[in-house]
């Protein structure tokens, strides 16, 4: 639960899917053996709780942000315009599913002391 945090605290409140990817997962560098990269574990734990929707929605922002990255690495003066208006897209999408997470993650919010942030803003 402690990824679907992360994923939620930073997509949510702190700058959407390209500041959660840009800061938690390519960050970091190299995952070691047999670790899945925290989106991943993130997007598991949506989908084994039924929230597909919302599982969906965090594949299609990685493999977009992933596009864009490779954008980048082949041209380092790329537009950004649309990736940027497709990536606010997928975050306002985000709002939608929050009810539904925030309600997923409050027993565990509850259980390690944050449950001033179990509701959203």
């Amino acid at each position: 639960m402690k990824e679907l945090h992360t994923l939620d605290a930073l997509a949510t409140f702190q700058g959407g899917f390209d500041y959660y990817f840009s800061h938690v997962d390519y960050e970091y560098g190299e995952l070691e053996e047999g670790q899945e990269p925290k989106w991943e574990a993130a997007q598991t734990i949506l989908a084994d709780h039924g929230l597909y929707d919302a599982a969906h929605l965090v594949a299609r922002a990685h493999t977009l942000f992933v596009s864009h990255l490779d954008e980048l690495n082949n041209d380092e003066d790329a537009d950004e315009t649309a990736y940027l208006k497709a990536m606010r897209a997928l975050d306002a999408e985000w709002k939608t599913q929050v009810p539904a997470i925030h309600a997923l993650l409050a027993p565990w919010r509850d259980a390690n002391g944050l449950s001033d942030f179990t509701t959203g803003r």
